[in-house]
């Protein structure tokens, strides 16, 4: 059975620490590779940032991970679009799917997976 680590939390900008340590934390105990993990820490990043920005109240994170394979659960994340960020020719949905296969659910519940390196 795959192990599961859950947060959720208020959509608030001043939370991006706590969103970062808490993705390195469990997926160093998922046995996640490091690269791997810093990738998840800057998609919780922006998940958390695109929350705030669409007007999100609070933002819920699963990371679960099994057999050199993982799947970072999103919801309160507001739509994705494929809009530029910061005036760069990239999307937060494009960072989601340099990082792994990507599922947004008709509820807006966004499923990013891939595996460990």
């Amino acid at each position: 059975m795959p192990e599961q680590h859950a947060i959720e939390l208020p959509a608030d900008p001043s939370l991006g620490a706590t969103v970062r340590i808490w993705v390195g934390e469990s997926g160093r105990t998922l046995g996640l590779g490091e690269s791997v993990v810093q990738d998840l820490r800057l998609v919780a990043s922006e998940l958390l940032a695109n929350g705030v920005a669409t007007g999100s109240e609070r933002l819920g994170l699963e990371l679960t991970g099994s057999d050199g394979t993982w799947e970072l659960v999103a919801r309160g994340v507001g739509p994705l679009g494929d809009g530029a960020l910061g005036g760069l020719p990239i999307s937060r949905l494009d960072l989601l799917r340099g990082l792994g296969t990507v599922r947004i659910d008709p509820d807006g519940v966004v499923r990013c997976s891939g595996s460990s390196d």
